[in-house]
């Protein structure tokens, strides 16, 4: 289908949408027990996370590295983005070319853009050509908790998951039929509608939500449009039997201003980005016997950016088709649980470029894995992890073994203190954007795999009635990074593969309590030092010199998160980041940078 043809579609979804969304909220109007709805009733979810070991755990059984943002959290805060969100979580750091909307680069515990992958309910979201995901344009739309689990992940998660990895889980409902519309207005044209709508019985669990936000910018055309919907249908056939259904799509439009140093001679230029991004995902989930569960997931996936009015237009497009097959069993009395699982990836890539500097090819990735996930309840005080995954791809790349052991022990002297370790092996595939560039196919040979070796050891303890203390030590060594070289002036350019080392090593501390039940706080700190361990030549992305810091990640990350609930359901808050002493490109410091954020609820 031509790309145009897929904008008219999704414009008329749009149209529609809205449609039906304002006869919807006048509906709502009209429900007189609407109104004697508690405000979080819609959406409801136990406190568990399953992103950590593919099968769900509670809270206090799970490393400090684990962070988990509640419904209530996600109502209240008024976050616009995952971007706003992930400021919040300790050792992530996130660098923003611009306003709303624009490029924006995720270093999790020092690792690069393409290490932590982002799922919904588990289905992986299109990426793109770089590997970076477009966190500032992932909305919250129908969301019922964000799962974020730093340190390397590859054994449970694959490709792209040595630094992390993020679950966006969809909301689920109470029994009956609610509604629920929002409207926001700021500075820069800002505008916010959503809409959401949930139905619920004893077998179906159906919940969509429709986002919009618009806004002109804090700089000439750096306009942004986002819409945004997410349904989550769930149903239960038999006893024996269950279907899910996930269903994601994103269209945006985003001006680019460029350099503004270059506005003078050039004038400010009409770029903009149009993005669409659809994924649709069935499950099926069939319950073998009270301790075997058999599910079946297919996701297809596709991202197309177009960039119109620049140096050089372009389409891009990614389309991803995976399978994942997994085989879980657990002991009558949960003193075990094993999970055994399959997945196919295959990712279809295509660049279409004119103008000035412009290129055309195509790119087909494909990966077969085997992974294993094994827990063990040793006794009351003690839980051993162990993980292990084999993975072939298509002839590019080599093949990849990874692996953790992860060990719980509480103390028993020490009320809620617990203590874990963590060791990790990881691979990933270079970024592709660097291996096919403008002037050459470095993909024409073979490269080895980028690997991760990391370690991790920390202390968690409960603080009544739902406080945490956390601290977490962590040393990672990331081998083979794909960086690339550009020799030569032009029309005679060259441009190669050269691989890089690099070392991180930090501290994360956190603590959430409260005064009293009204007032809650939540403090973070992150130590990081992040620097090349080896690197042959000056690349575009690295410096060749052993002990240089990677720019862009602070050496010191504070965090100040306070909610005061004034009467039932009306509250006020404030976030505050600062994020100190970073490195840019050319080798000198960035000024220190704060953020502050004021928010309410009436």
């Amino acid at each position: 289908m031509p790309f145009m043809c897929k904008q008219n579609l999704v414009g008329n979804f749009i149209h529609f949408s809205k449609l039906s969304f304002f006869l919807g909220t006048i509906s709502v109007s009209l429900m007189s027990d609407a109104l004697s709805v508690k405000k979080n009733s819609i959406h409801y979810l136990p406190d568990y996370v399953v992103t950590a070991s593919r099968f769900p755990q509670v809270i206090d059984e799970l490393s400090p590295s684990v962070s988990y943002i509640s419904s209530e959290q996600l109502e209240n805060a008024h976050w616009q983005s995952l971007s706003d969100v992930l400021l919040e979580m300790p050792g992530a750091f996130l660098s923003s070319n611009g306003g709303m909307g624009t490029v924006t680069s995720l270093f999790t515990r020092g690792s690069e853009s393409n290490h932590t992958a982002i799922l919904l309910n588990g289905r992986r979201l299109p990426s793109g050509f770089s590997g970076n995901y477009d966190i500032a344009q992932i909305s919250l739309v129908n969301l019922s908790s964000i799962e974020m689990v730093r340190g390397d992940n590859s054994s449970l998660h694959g490709d792209g998951s040595i630094g992390g990895i993020i679950n966006l889980r969809s909301a689920t409902s109470l029994p009956g039929w609610k509604e629920n519309f929002k409207a926001e207005a700021g500075s820069d044209d800002f505008t916010r509608f959503n809409y959401a709508s949930v139905f619920a019985n004893d077998r179906i669990n159906l919940t969509f939500s429709f986002d919009e936000v618009s806004t002109n910018g804090y700089r000439p055309k750096e306009f942004y449009n986002r819409n945004s919907g997410n349904l989550y249908f769930a149903y239960q056939v038999n006893e024996k039997l269950d279907l899910d259904f996930q269903y994601y799509i994103l269209h945006s439009e985003l001006g680019v201003p460029g350099n503004s140093n270059y506005w003078e001679n050039w004038g400010i230029p009409d770029e903009k980005n149009i993005t669409l991004t659809n994924l649709y995902s069935p499950q099926l989930i069939y319950q073998i016997s009270d301790t075997d569960t058999l599910k079946l997931l297919y996701t297809y996936s596709e991202r197309t950016l177009e960039s119109l009015g620049g140096f050089s237009d372009g389409l891009y497009e990614e389309e991803v088709n995976s399978v994942d097959i997994t085989y879980q069993h657990s002991s009558p009395k949960n003193h075990f649980h094993h999970l055994f699982g399959y997945s196919f990836d295959l990712r279809d890539y295509d660049r279409n470029r004119s103008g000035a500097v412009g290129s055309s090819y195509g790119y087909k990735y494909k990966a077969n894995a085997l992974f294993s996930q094994s827990a063990f309840r040793i006794n009351s005080n003690n839980i051993a992890k162990v993980g292990l995954r084999y993975t072939e791809y298509n002839d590019s790349y080599e093949d990849g073994w990874t692996g953790n052991f992860q060990f719980l022990h509480k103390l028993k002297n020490y009320k809620d203190l617990r203590l874990f370790v963590k060791a990790s092996i990881g691979t990933s595939p270079p970024e592709l954007s660097i291996l096919k560039s403008d002037w050459e196919d470095i993909l024409s040979d073979d490269y080895g795999l980028e690997k991760m070796r990391s370690f991790e050891i920390g202390l968690k303890k409960g603080l009544a009635p739902k406080g945490e203390l956390g601290l977490i030590y962590f040393s990672n060594t990331i081998q083979n990074i794909a960086d690339s070289v550009t020799k030569g002036d032009w029309p005679n350019t060259q441009q190669y593969y050269s691989p890089v080392d690099t070392k991180q090593k930090g501290i994360e501390a956190y603590l959430q309590s409260s005064f009293n039940d009204s007032f809650t706080y939540n403090i973070s700190y992150t130590y990081l030092d992040a620097i090349v361990e080896n690197s042959e030549e000056d690349g575009i992305y690295f410096n060749s010199a052993i002990g240089s810091k990677l720019i862009r990640r602070p050496v010191h990350k504070l965090i100040l998160v306070t909610e005061w609930e004034l009467l039932p359901y009306k509250s006020i808050g404030a976030q505050f980041m600062r994020a100190i002493d970073r490195e840019d490109p050319s080798g000198t410091r960035f000024e220190d940078m704060s953020i502050l954020r004021l928010y309410g609820n009436y």
